[in-house]
């Protein structure tokens, strides 16, 4: 096997395009937590893009130490996205039985109107995606235009259903959240 030379970046962008959107497209299979192992997925990712073969978990590991979002999570051998999927069988996440008492979804201005009446939905991903750091909320609503958080009530969520899934301290999942759980709290 060749040394990797390739861009850290390149490779970030497409170990996260394989484990959250199009893993058939690099012939690789996903189990239901949406682990595949390390090896299997840099193959294909080297098979797929030439200047990226040769890529270690060494270099999987030097991106999650450096980078600010950390999309995937290595552990034993395997990876696998945190968040964030669109494949169309559902990845499976822990669900947390006491949520925070508040969680936040940053968003555009211009969704207000459609999440006041439908509530959040997960619009294209598996899971609506929330914060339990507002600030971090309110900078992924900065990434998408004119920003506002919606500020989740996760008492009144859950006496409605709506059971919360954990990714980590920051990030946690729904799979919608009723316009009854929520609030507005502040525009940019």
């Amino acid at each position: 096997m060749s040394a990797f030379t390739g861009d850290l970046v390149a490779l970030s962008r497409m170990v996260s395009h394989a484990l959250r959107h199009e893993p058939a497209a690099y012939g690789v299979t996903l189990d239901s937590g949406g682990w595949v192992d390390v090896d299997t997925l840099l193959a294909a990712i080297g098979r797929q893009k030439g200047e990226l073969s040769g890529a270690t978990e060494q270099q999987l590991h030097e991106i999650l130490a450096t980078s600010e979002k950390a999309r995937f999570e290595i552990h034993d051998g395997r990876v696998r996205a945190r968040y964030g999927h669109s494949v169309e069988t559902k990845i499976t996440h822990r669900t947390v039985d006491e949520p925070p008492a508040l969680l936040f979804h940053g968003t555009a201005r211009r969704n207000e109107a459609s999440i006041r009446e439908q509530g959040l939905l997960p619009s294209g991903r598996q899971y609506v995606h929330l914060s339990g750091d507002r600030d971090l909320a309110l900078r992924v609503g900065r990434r998408h235009g004119e920003a506002i958080v919606f500020v989740v009530d996760t008492a009144v969520a859950r006496e409605l259903g709506i059971r919360f899934f954990i990714v980590d301290d920051d990030v946690y999942l729904a799979d919608t959240v009723p316009p009854a759980a929520l609030s507005l709290e502040s525009a940019d």
